[in-house]
């Protein structure tokens, strides 16, 4: 029988974790449940995996003398930002709890028993059912982050990762619910790189779904660049990230315009079996507020949307 995803626990009191591990199991049986005893196996695991079935984390506060499963939570939290994070504890101080509620962005804190209560399983059954991954980006959200796109300055280096979450959140409002479950610094190629932002590529007709049934491209890379221009080298990266497992479908977004030798750079990428979009802040921008405005007017704005890849497609 399929699965609807997989539970992950960790925890490294091996009786705890079995009990925990079986409690789930009982509870949630459409669901793979998979146990880790260390923060190491976990991440042996992940290795060889990109994890996109993982629905729900529970980690343990406390994993041995030094580690902590906030700091597991906290890194699912920064790459695999749609998988619930719960956390469980008997020994965790409320300075640790106060830390990790702020550091992870919980969805759940229960206080470790000899097995989980019937409360705490309802509301993890609770937590399931709402899949992070399928929900859009609020109207609300965007438009802050819009705002916050004019306060980043661009070329600031120590700014990139705050730009690059913050175009993460409009690409993610924008192109919904044809690009889902967006991860952050995902490795790729030989592990040696990280991409910036990787969307499971969910569109069911038009243009992406037709680079997904031809390219084989269930995925969708995405470089974000704060600054105004590029170089022939930002179009190497892209596209030596575009091979398996991460697929043949890039976006790399600039803050500058447009220009005929980027267009050229994106011809080449097309001709190498590469395909790459070209994407300004200024366009994403427009993007965005044309759906918030289609929305309000009753428009499709997925047509329009569809149009606009089509063209970008046309100048290739």
């Amino acid at each position: 029988m399929r699965k609807d995803g997989v539970i992950i626990v960790l925890d490294d009191y091996p009786m705890d974790l079995g009990r925990m591990v079986a409690a789930l199991e009982r509870d949630c049986p459409s669901f793979q449940v998979i146990g880790f005893d260390s923060e190491r196996a976990l991440e042996t695991a992940l290795e060889s995996s990109s994890y996109e079935d993982v629905r729900m984390i529970v980690a343990d506060a406390i994993l041995g003398p030094l580690a902590r499963g906030w700091t597991v939570l906290s890194r699912f939290r920064r790459q695999w930002p749609h998988i619930k994070r719960v956390l469980v504890s008997n020994r965790a101080t409320r300075e640790d709890l106060e830390l990790a509620v702020n550091e992870c962005g919980l969805d759940a804190f229960f206080c470790k028993q000899e097995h989980f209560s019937e409360e705490a399983l309802v509301r993890i059954r609770e937590l399931l059912l709402v899949d992070r991954a399928t929900l859009p980006i609020s109207q609300a959200h965007v438009l802050r982050a819009l705002e916050d796109l004019d306060r980043i300055r661009p070329g600031v280096a120590e700014l990139g990762n705050l730009y690059r979450n913050t175009i993460a959140d409009v690409i993610s409002f924008v192109f919904y619910p044809l690009l889902r479950s967006p991860r952050l610094e995902v490795p790729v190629a030989d592990g040696t790189m990280s991409a910036d932002i990787v969307y499971y590529n969910s569109a069911q007709s038009g243009v992406l779904q037709d680079i997904k049934m031809t390219s084989q491209s269930l995925r969708v890379v995405v470089e974000v660049k704060n600054s105004r221009s590029l170089s022939a080298e930002h179009f190497r990266q892209l596209s030596a990230y575009l091979a398996e497992p991460a697929g043949k479908c890039g976006f790399l977004v600039f803050r500058g315009t447009g220009t005929s030798k980027y267009r050229a750079h994106v011809r080449y990428s097309w001709s190498q079996g590469k395909r790459v979009f070209l994407f300004t802040e200024s366009e994403l921008r427009d993007l965005a507020r044309r759906k918030i405005s289609d929305r309000e007017a009753g428009a499709d704005f997925a047509e329009y949307l569809e149009t606009v890849l089509r063209e970008k497609c046309l100048q290739v």
